[in-house]
């Protein structure tokens, strides 16, 4: 079952991001301050994407547990999914990064952080497509849940378990400790954003099995309560909540609710809503470098920065991802998917899909 009002929230998730980081831009470029830095919360939807990619992955693959002939297709989808778009991003921005540094990040011409960065392999330095550094923990994700795949149902069970314990503890410890002497490999692989991976494979468990006990409309109020109230608390510096609590658990309560919803009612949403979220990896992949090339034109022209130019960068950075989908991301995604999946599975899968 295809859940629509998940993709409206991937489009929700990439769009605020965009403006997050445009805001950034628009201080750093054009000392401007944007909406009094309402919209610095806007990181907030990287652990959006994070919960929506928990939930998903286990309400695709849940019965793939333990079920060793999955794998390959498992494995395939996902790198399909990630691998294939980010790569043609990298091999565009790359050379502008050689010719116009000032593009990128300290380290984008350095061919170790180059490799690394095709390769999404963690690391110390800022990846070269900066938003990447997220892409790294999906994959960690999903090898995780290859891995529960492969093995024995009780086997893997166990692990994934000692995993995510493990990712609590360090979580719980860094709170009273430094715990920055620590290798950037252990704390990657015991990341406190592995808990929002587990909080979405939650909320698939609870809807797929206990849909008829939730109150959808309750969750989905308390999810933007939630969220407005963890945001007011950081933006007026009452009170400072890691991410993982005050954007990861009203993310899971708008999953909940949203998702459960579309269970039992038909939610009419407009198809420039989901065509957002369908467009959301897209935009997240290219709005970068859409804001660098955009703040630069700015710049060059030496027009008097401006609400009305801020905007327009905003939206101008949006279209590129839109289109960078139709032309590029969708065509791609088809051909690989009819190439290397067969199509009996492809088109199952599409039918219940929310990726």
């Amino acid at each position: 079952m295809r859940l629509s009002s998940l993709q409206v929230l991937r489009g929700l998730a990439a769009i605020l991001v965009v403006i997050h980081h445009a805001a950034n831009s628009f201080h750093s470029k054009h000392s401007f301050t944007f909406l009094k830095d309402i919209f610095e919360f806007g990181y907030t939807g990287v652990d959006l994407f994070f919960v929506l990619s928990g939930f998903i992955i286990y309400y695709i693959h849940h019965l793939d547990i333990g079920a060793k002939a999955t794998l390959k297709p498992f494995i395939t989808k996902r790198l399909i999914r990630i691998y294939p778009i980010y790569w043609v991003v990298l091999f565009l921005i790359v050379p502008i990064y050689f010719i116009v540094p000032s593009f990128g990040e300290a380290d984008s011409t350095n061919i170790s952080v180059i490799i690394k960065s095709f390769l999404l392999f963690p690391q110390e330095n800022a990846p070269v497509l900066g938003v990447a550094w997220t892409l790294s923990h999906e994959m960690l994700f999903y090898l995780m849940f290859a891995l529960m795949i492969f093995l024995p149902k009780k086997s893997s069970k166990t692990i994934f378990t000692l995993w995510m314990t493990s990712s609590l503890a360090f979580f719980i410890l860094s709170s009273f400790v430094n715990l920055n002497d620590i290798s950037h490999y252990i704390s990657f692989i015991f990341s406190p954003f592995n808990l929002e991976f587990l909080s979405g494979l939650i909320v698939a468990h609870l809807v797929m099995n206990y849909k008829k006990f939730i109150n959808y409309n309750l969750f989905i109020i308390l999810g933007i309560t939630t969220l407005i109230s963890t945001w007011a608390l950081d933006y007026f510096e009452i009170l400072t909540i890691h991410r993982v609590i005050s954007a990861g658990i009203p993310s899971a309560l708008l999953i909940l609710g949203f998702a459960t919803k579309e269970q039992f009612e038909n939610i009419r949403i407009p198809k420039i809503l989901t065509y957002l979220g369908d467009a959301s990896y897209s935009i997240y992949l290219t709005h970068i470098t859409a804001l660098s090339f955009f703040n630069f034109f700015f710049l060059a022209s030496g027009l008097r920065f401006n609400y009305l130019y801020a905007i327009m960068i905003i939206l101008f950075a949006t279209s590129v991802g839109c289109v960078f989908h139709t032309i590029i991301e969708k065509p791609l995604i088809n051909v690989l998917r009819n190439k290397f999946l067969k199509k009996k599975n492809h088109i199952s899968n599409d039918k219940k899909s929310v990726s």
